[in-house]
């Protein structure tokens, strides 16, 4: 593709497991609707992903309750203590919960599954893109987080940013770590950038630090999982 040294990005892959570039130039109108489309969705298209200990759940957004309030409590309480816990909003199908899906959500896994995209990632990668085992759209408001972990189990793992106006000191960072759990890179939500990591061979610690501000554009991103 043009524009973008695929070299450079496959030896970054094969030796750090993992890269990132943007691919606003090369899909840009798929994009520029998926981000518009999701924001004039409200709470009934959204669940709460919530992890602390051995709880993991997916609560639909529109029956917000004491309950949740506890959940989120709990989970802020295991990750105070270096645990692994997350807490934010997806928009998914993995789940048996009554609700509806959008067209943004049909978009970007259209996308994602494309001859174009596919192909990129195989070059990026050195890799055969097999099935996806694992989609969907995050979304993280004030107080939302994803804890320190390593995503294994499957070929390669990825996350497309579809924020806009968004400054670091926001929070929702992608930090990535060294096996020491040093941070070595730090990914600001940019819009069209593309974070591709390793699931199969190595090990890439990462996590999403706490959003601090609530906005009218939140911190959203494309989540997949290739076989």
């Amino acid at each position: 593709m043009k524009n973008i040294d695929l070299k450079k990005l496959n030896m970054e892959f094969l030796n750090n497991g993992y890269c990132h570039l943007n691919i606003l130039n090369h899909f840009k109108t798929e994009l520029d609707f998926i981000q518009n489309d999701l924001a004039i969705y409200d709470s009934k298209y959204w669940s709460y992903i919530i992890k602390y200990g051995d709880f993991e759940k997916d609560i639909p957004v529109n029956k917000f309750s004491d309950k949740i309030k506890k959940h989120y409590e709990n989970s802020i309480q295991h990750h105070s203590l270096g645990q692994f816990a997350f807490f934010f909003k997806r928009m998914c199908q993995d789940h048996n919960l009554d609700i509806p899906i959008t067209k943004s959500f049909n978009l970007a896994y259209k996308l994602v599954n494309s001859s174009e995209f596919t192909i990129l990632l195989e070059k990026i990668t050195g890799r055969n893109i097999g099935n996806t085992s694992q989609f969907y759209i995050n979304q993280f408001d004030k107080g939302e987080f994803l804890g320190i972990h390593s995503d294994r189990g499957n070929n390669i793992g990825i996350a497309i940013n579809i924020t806009k106006n968004w400054l670091p000191t926001f929070g929702g960072v992608t930090h990535i770590l060294n096996q020491s759990l040093d941070v070595i890179d730090s990914l600001t939500p940019t819009f069209g950038e593309m974070f591709i990591f390793d699931s199969k061979s190595k090990e890439i610690p990462h996590f999403v630090s706490t959003v601090s501000v609530r906005r009218p554009e939140k911190r959203m991103a494309i989540i997949v999982r290739f076989d």
